[in-house]
């Protein structure tokens, strides 16, 4: 019997809508802008603010800048920027439905909820790898065939591995703290021997867990902050 009359292939049209969504998401700008620009009045003046949401889903009001040619030039720059936000992401969203309508390995929205508030936080920017079963999924699509179906276990942990050396070589630190978006998404730290540097974070209640993984060079290292996330 030859392998591939055994093997689960993945269709190519299916692998071509996954590689060009990745491609499209390697290529597309950070958002600068979450909100609608708005004009506000205060002592008789006009100012420029954004509403712009928060992890955990509040909303605050950002200051842009004062009513000049200014600050209108910059919002008429972030609004083109918008509509390409807007345009890729009606492209990827037709892509990813067409992947999970083939029923090929997706996040539940929890989890995706979290990957992207650690994203936006700068976690996987810092050089933060997505680690455990949830990044064995994408394999299937990796690999062009369906391998998924025969895990018998899939955790609802998310796996963040991180090399501190990094972040301390580019001098750079996550935008939020990352116990902060953690706290604000209901996460908060597993008790454990040793109370002040907590490596895990439990969302309650549920099982749901974020664990934060680092290398270890010595048998006898314990925990280490890791600066860059603030963890």
């Amino acid at each position: 019997m030859r392998y591939s009359d055994v093997i689960d292939s993945i269709p190519l049209t299916l692998q071509t809508r996954y590689q060009d969504l990745v491609q499209a998401r390697l290529h597309h700008a950070p958002e600068e802008m979450t909100g609608s620009p708005h004009l506000r009045e205060t002592g008789g003046k006009a100012y420029w603010c954004v509403t712009v949401r928060e992890p955990g889903g509040r909303h605050r009001q950002q200051f842009i800048g004062a009513d000049d040619e200014k600050t209108r030039t910059r919002i008429d720059g972030w609004r083109m920027a918008q509509e390409n936000t807007m345009s890729f992401r009606a492209n990827a969203s037709e892509k990813a439905a067409a992947l999970r309508a083939a029923r090929l390995p997706a996040l539940d929205m929890t989890t995706g909820k979290v990957m992207r508030a650690l994203a936006r936080a700068g976690a996987f920017r810092l050089g933060g790898v997505l680690a455990g079963t949830h990044a064995f999924q994408l394999y299937d699509l990796e690999l062009g065939v369906r391998i998924s179906s025969t895990t018998t276990a899939i955790t609802a942990d998310i796996d963040i591995t991180w090399f501190e050396k990094l972040s301390l070589t580019v001098d750079d630190r996550a935008d939020a703290k990352l116990p902060q978006v953690l706290a604000s998404l209901g996460l908060s730290p597993i008790s454990s021997l040793d109370q002040k540097r907590p490596t895990r974070w439990r969302m309650t209640p549920g099982d749901f867990v974020v664990d934060f993984l680092s290398p270890s060079f010595d048998e006898q290292e314990g925990p280490q902050k890791l600066e860059g996330l603030g963890v």
